[in-house]
């Protein structure tokens, strides 16, 4: 399954479309800071997150259709052996990784070392795009809930919103 994540240009807060391979809008997903909400087509909200904290640490939790699913982190670690590291997450509540350069939206989310889903950007587009390929259907919402949870999450720690 292929989806196509756009920002909708002109808008007050951050708006992305997230369209099928035919080019119908699949999914709405509207981010603040650190929160974003994800509507179908009909503009109903299929999932969510909630800013948490967690023994003194922030995570963000994933909820769909109401039901905590998973909680996200950005791992704090910025060098290890004097080399500036890449941006790594932490996702608890799935059996999910991630691996890649998630900042330049090239990575893949992982189950047990396979590839469920590759995220990479479009180039040559009038505004921000990226290909989300998920190999199971049945993985479509919590794959795109993390892709886009952890987007925001950067976005908030690249801006010193968090």
């Amino acid at each position: 399954m292929k989806l196509r994540i756009k920002e909708k240009e002109y808008a007050l807060k951050m708006r992305f479309e997230v369209r099928n391979e035919d080019g119908s809008v699949r999914y709405l997903y509207v981010r603040d800071k650190r929160k974003l909400r994800l509507l179908n087509a009909s503009n109903e909200e299929v999932a969510y997150t909630q800013p948490e904290k967690w023994n003194g640490t922030n995570w963000t939790a994933v909820y769909i259709a109401g039901t905590k699913v998973a909680a996200i982190r950005k791992d704090v670690k910025l060098f290890a052996n004097g080399k500036l590291l890449p941006e790594t997450y932490i996702l608890a509540g799935l059996d999910l990784e991630i691996e890649g350069n998630v900042g330049a939206w090239e990575h893949d989310i992982l189950r047990n070392g396979q590839i469920v889903a590759r995220v990479a950007r479009e180039s040559f587009t009038v505004s921000p795009s990226w290909a989300l390929d998920i190999a199971d259907p049945s993985d479509e919402l919590p794959i795109l809930m993390v892709v886009l949870t952890v987007d925001c999450i950067g976005e908030a720690h690249r801006n010193d919103t968090v």
